[in-house]
């Protein structure tokens, strides 16, 4: 059984997938495709139990725009966005395998 995926695991699945570097990820432009990657990272994050604040701090974004960001991912899927939905899997199943690597390493 592999562990939870670590926030870089998930920074580094959400940058991946959506082809967003982790220095746009992490920096403060607002382009849509790099608030989409955080939003995406917020959802996993927060999906495998981390706390919002723990999440802001490895972000660096406060506590309440990764809970917004989180939320719209949510917002969307209840919309029945279906373009998200195989975005969304990828990024998880993509933080699990890094997740699965570094426990056999």
């Amino acid at each position: 059984m592999s562990g939870r995926p670590s926030l870089d695991d998930i920074i580094t699945a959400a940058c991946k997938v959506t082809g967003v570097t982790r220095a746009a990820f992490l920096g403060h432009d607002r382009p849509a495709q790099h608030v989409y990657a955080r939003q995406l990272a917020a959802h996993i994050a927060q999906a495998h139990g981390y706390p919002y604040p723990q999440i802001g701090r490895a972000f660096d974004r406060k506590h309440t725009t990764v809970l917004r960001g989180a939320r719209k991912i949510e917002q969307r899927l209840q919309a029945g966005d279906v373009g998200i939905v195989a975005t969304l899997e990828q990024a998880r199943e993509l933080a699990s395998s890094y997740a699965s690597q570094r426990v056999a390493a």
